[in-house]
């Protein structure tokens, strides 16, 4: 019985589509890359290097600002009563040498250019105050992205509203580098510098800190 036209096509199709024993299809291989193509995913692409999973980095210390630690806070000897109606605690070794109804000055005994003063003005019941805290502020804010302070903040000292600033350390450490504080209580204003020479900042600015903070209008 010969074979039909059909069968015969069949057949042929079939030698055409295995070829030969070294053009074998791998049917297994063949659905399953079929199947990653159905899906949108490139059939034997390996992934790339930037999408694999990378091994954890252990994070960075943040770095520590120049002269941004501050030592222990100091002992108070007394608590001084000044004559422009403000009250400020003076750490150990601290001397009132200057009160005055405007001024007021305190120094370190046991270092020499260490010192803190404090100057009051009246500006009178029409000043804009909340506008020039603001400004204060913001000029502070200004400085410190340009790198000449070390931080600033918003402080309040009883009734008495302002801008502390610490300088960066200066280029030469014989300068003076300064703690401020600028601000009102009322329609008076606030101004002050308490400063040492930048080598001993350090040790001196938890003395500056306790005096500044201290104070109450």
């Amino acid at each position: 019985m010969k074979p039909s036209n059909s069968y015969l096509a069949v057949v042929v199709l079939a030698a055409i589509a295995i070829g030969t024993p070294s053009q074998a299809i791998d049917f297994k291989k063949f659905a399953k890359d079929s199947l990653k193509e159905a899906v949108g995913v490139p059939a034997q692409t390996p992934p790339p290097e930037e999408n694999k999973p990378q091994p954890a980095q252990p994070a960075e210390p943040e770095p520590v600002a120049q002269n941004d630690r501050l030592a222990l806070p100091p002992t108070i000897a007394g608590i001084h009563k000044a004559k422009g109606g403000f009250s400020v605690s003076l750490p150990a070794q601290w001397v009132v040498s200057s009160d005055e109804a405007t001024t007021f000055t305190a120094t370190f005994s046991g270092e020499i250019g260490v010192a803190m003063t404090l100057i009051l003005n009246d500006f009178g019941a029409n000043f804009p105050v909340a506008a020039s805290l603001k400004a204060n502020s913001d000029t502070a804010k200004k400085e410190l992205a340009a790198g000449k302070l070390i931080r600033y903040r918003d402080l309040t000292l009883g009734k008495a509203k302002g801008t502390l600033r610490v300088e960066k350390a200066p280029a030469d450490s014989g300068d003076p580098q300064r703690y401020t504080f600028q601000g009102f209580a009322g329609s008076t204003s606030i101004n002050i510098v308490a400063s040492s020479r930048g080598k001993t900042f350090n040790k001196n600015q938890a003395h500056f800190d306790t005096l500044i903070r201290s104070l109450k209008f």
